[in-house]
């Protein structure tokens, strides 16, 4: 993730619960280039922002990674598409 986070914010907040630490949060914005993530701010927090994980309702820091998606099991589908060489085409 690059260091700007582009955000399309929203005109209402929608409250949500995070999955790994039970606290609530409420919606404030669609986080764009990031599929299923939106930022998140705490219920009675300080305003702070952080991304929340649609797909694993986990909160994390903006300059992290979701821990569910990073190790989430690959698809065969996908695992099907890597395919190896025994020998480059090219000679050193």
């Amino acid at each position: 993730m690059s260091a700007t986070v582009s955000v399309e914010f929203f005109t209402w907040m929608k409250q949500v619960t995070a999955a790994n630490n039970g606290k609530k949060y409420y919606m404030i914005g669609q986080v764009k280039d990031v599929p299923s993530t939106v930022l998140v701010t705490l219920v009675n927090g300080n305003g702070g922002a952080m991304m929340f994980c649609q797909k694993h309702s986990h909160v994390y820091p903006i300059k992290s990674k979701c821990a569910e998606c990073q190790n989430a099991p690959i698809e065969p589908e996908a695992d099907n598409l890597v395919t190896t060489c025994d020998k480059p085409d090219f000679e050193r």
